[in-house]
């Protein structure tokens, strides 16, 4: 037999039985660096120390009869792709110990349009995308649970893997399920959902997963289930050119993640995690044996990228915030990690979002309120300038930061914010001119039944300029227009010159902007849309 399907390899493994003490483990919240493993053989969720290789159970059994794909919340928690089984669908684990419990699972969406989630990702703004390995690309509110297709049918054969770019852009990869078609990496415009195949053919036959560099490269754990060997294929997002990095026919690559250092770790189905050193392809083992019967999802827990060497646990209270409220603050729990005093944390330091300290005068606390055994110190906020400063959102993202002794620290949680009125611009605003700021066309994009809107603002939030993505549907004159939380006009872009299709302009680049909320409008026609931006200093 040349190949196995991934769905009979899936079912093979879901009939391992579970080690025995596995659902006792002790699991003590996730580390920056530490790696996750998604195993259907046990099934379980394993956290993998990065330098021992030390396995950890999280999770296992209950609601997670095949976990597949992961990915890691801003406030720590792990979502599974759960296939096969009696759940088709995005399950959440706390990998901290509730009630003396390790796992907490809870079902985030399922049914609808999921036929087989294999793997997903969390967006800037918090929403999910699903890669469902017959029913496309999938966007989930991790609130509500609401599902929207973004693509389907079209290139797709069974999609396996997704990632985005530094663009914005989605990137799948493209299973040869069932001799259909070849192999493939396929770009998705987020937007309008139209597909380009990106690379096919060549040195693919399953890709299985798929990750991008810092540098914008693409690679691919490929599965050649043949006579060749499997291994992992760099692919040149622009030419489509593919290069074999590392290649073994002792191994089965499962999913594919990347450090911190840019190091490339893989999940082996047949027996563990292995470390694949970028440049020069050299594979070293990490993991094995223990815990794991078939690894087939992998993801690294992020380190702050504000070089803050300690990860804070953040939780913030209320988890909806109403505008319309008239509470006087708002309460966030910081939870040190081990090794760290709560004590030590100084108030004085602690920002909110980069922007609001602690109210002035307001009562702190030492206390444990999620009843997990650690100290945490409770610190109140002024809810208005909080409200001041956070986007409308079912998924807003909070981030603090500040000092516990001579080290600083970073943490964020995710909340849901409701509508929140801006007051209309005022009569004889001056526009900023920002005729130099630049511009990018995507002329391979046709005008098709592009509508009026605004893809994505990147990054959000921001320390200065950030990019505006949107469509026009018709070559008429449009504008994009910046406006700060008073209704101030704060700059301008003439942009119904580019034409219909897909656009994208950079705001800020020739000002400072002030840190807070603004709101972006883009009119056409008669026609408006709009989207929030942040900006941090």
């Amino acid at each position: 037999m040349r190949r196995i399907s991934l769905v009979l390899v899936a079912v093979i493994a879901s009939s391992f039985a579970v080690p025995q003490g596995a659902n006792r483990a002790a699991a003590a919240g996730l580390e920056p660096g530490d790696i996750v493993v998604a195993d259907q053989g046990v099934p379980a969720i394993i956290r993998v120390d990065p330098t021992t290789g030390a396995q950890t159970i999280l999770s296992s059994g209950g609601l997670l009869p095949t976990p597949r794909g992961i990915a890691i919340t801003s406030n720590g928690d792990v979502l599974v792709a759960v296939r096969f089984g009696s759940i088709n669908g995005i399950v959440r684990v706390d990998p901290k110990i509730s009630n003396g419990l390790p796992g907490n699972q809870t079902v985030v969406s399922s049914g609808g349009s999921f036929v087989a989630p294999a793997d997903l990702l969390v967006e800037a703004g918090g929403d999910l995308l699903v890669a469902d390995f017959f029913g496309g690309v999938i966007k989930v509110d991790p609130v509500t649970g609401a599902q929207t297709v973004v693509s389907s049918g079209g290139s797709f054969t069974a999609i396996s893997g997704i990632a985005i770019d530094a663009g914005g852009d989605i990137l799948v990869a493209d299973f040869d399920a069932f001799n259909v078609g070849p192999g493939q990496v396929i770009r998705v415009d987020p937007i309008t959902g139209a597909q380009t195949v990106v690379s096919s053919g060549g040195n693919f036959l399953n890709p299985a997963g798929i990750a991008v560099e810092a540098d914008g490269g693409i690679l691919v754990p490929n599965q050649n289930l043949g006579p060749g060997p499997n291994g992992i294929v760099r692919v040149d997002p622009v030419t489509g050119g593919q290069t074999v990095l590392f290649s073994s026919g002792s191994i089965l690559p499962g999913a594919i993640a990347i450090d911190a250092s840019g190091d490339i770790i893989v999940a082996d189905f047949f027996d563990g995690v292995i470390k694949v050193d970028p440049l020069t392809g050299v594979s070293t083992p990490v993991s094995s044996g223990g815990f794991f019967g078939t690894p087939a999802g992998i993801e690294v827990v992020p380190v702050p990228p504000s070089g803050c060497p300690v990860a804070m646990d953040v939780s913030f209270n209320p988890r909806t915030l109403n505008p319309r409220s008239n509470g006087r603050w708002v309460t966030v729990y910081l939870e040190p990690p081990a090794g760290h005093s709560v004590s030590d944390i100084d108030v004085a330091s602690v920002r909110l979002n980069g922007v609001v300290a602690v109210a002035s005068g307001a009562p702190t606390a030492i206390g444990d309120h999620d009843e997990d055994g650690l100290p945490d110190l409770a610190l109140k906020f002024s809810q208005s300038a909080v409200q001041g400063i956070l986007p409308a959102g079912n998924a807003v993202t909070i981030t603090v930061r500040g000092l516990i002794g001579s080290e600083c620290f970073e943490g964020t949680t995710v909340i849901r914010v409701g509508n929140l009125a801006l007051a209309p611009p005022e009569a004889g605003s001056v526009p900023t001119a920002h005729a130099q700021d630049e511009v990018r066309l995507d002329p391979s994009q046709g005008k098709g039944s592009l509508t009026l809107a605004i893809g994505g603002i990147a990054p959000n939030p921001a320390r200065r300029e950030f990019r505006v993505r949107f469509s026009l549907p018709t070559g008429n004159p449009a504008k994009l227009v910046l406006y700060d939380l008073s209704g101030r006009e704060v700059a301008r872009r003439e942009v119904g010159e580019l034409g219909a299709g897909q656009r994208s302009v950079v705001l800020g680049r020739r000002q400072t902007l002030p840190a807070g909320v603004y709101l972006v409008r883009l009119t056409q026609d008669r026609q408006s849309v709009t989207a929030r931006a942040i900006v941090v200093q």
